[in-house]
């Protein structure tokens, strides 16, 4: 399934019927952004716009949302992965798996390519939208360094919270730990972090930290 070529098919980079013209353009690297962007309802459609300097051989990339767990994914298919041979599968939670059994690639493309067609729902009234955790790789399994583009605003974003402030804490019993803190307008509910790490989200302007 792969291609033959003699030398002056190759181009600077040696990649056989490749678009490098320029030392420069050898540098492995894909980017990953949104385009053609539809919206109908709760309902996205979308392509992810892929630009690689190196073929790509297999891929994998997570679709993610802010607030966590409203994106359900329907559909993944069609772009230059189909095209490729690729077989495709994905999650509803947003992880898309792409690759080839007979070795076949995506060719360079430095001004960007659909790879896939990708329909999703979101369960909430808005949304932020990111692509993350990229694993590309070259026909050799060598991996291609990813860059993202921008993320996508689904609805109108609510008020920013106000920053809480006025907090205390009262030592009890020697080992737990009682915070408090004033109330902030706009705000659903606050995340208690110890040492970098959450450790709970409460309601209340309260948390009790026990031992």
């Amino acid at each position: 399934g792969g291609q033959c070529c003699t030398a002056p098919d190759l181009d600077v980079c040696g990649v056989c019927y490749g678009i490098a013209t320029q030392p420069e353009d050898c540098i492995p690297g894909v980017d990953l952004s949104f385009d053609q962007v539809s919206v109908n309802g709760n309902s996205i459609s979308f392509s992810v716009l892929m630009g690689n300097t190196v073929p790509v051989a297999g891929w994998q990339f997570n679709l993610g949302s802010t607030p966590q767990g409203v994106l359900t994914v329907n559909s993944a298919e069609g772009g230059s992965s189909e095209l490729a041979g690729h077989s495709v599968s994905f999650s509803e939670t947003g992880t898309i798996v792409g690759f080839s059994l007979d070795g076949l690639s995506i060719p360079p493309s430095f001004d960007g390519t659909s790879l896939i067609d990708i329909t999703v729902t979101v369960d909430n009234p808005y949304a932020i939208l990111g692509l993350f955790d990229g694993v590309f790789s070259d026909p050799n399994g060598d991996p291609i360094p990813v860059m993202y583009g921008d993320s996508f605003t689904f609805g109108e974003l609510p008020e920013v919270p106000q920053a809480p402030s006025g907090l205390s804490a009262q030592l009890v019993e020697s080992i737990n730990v009682q915070l408090t803190w004033n109330d902030a307008a706009a705000v659903d509910f606050y995340t208690v972090y110890r040492d970098g790490f959450e450790i709970g989200q409460v309601v209340e302007a309260s948390y009790y930290d026990a031992d």
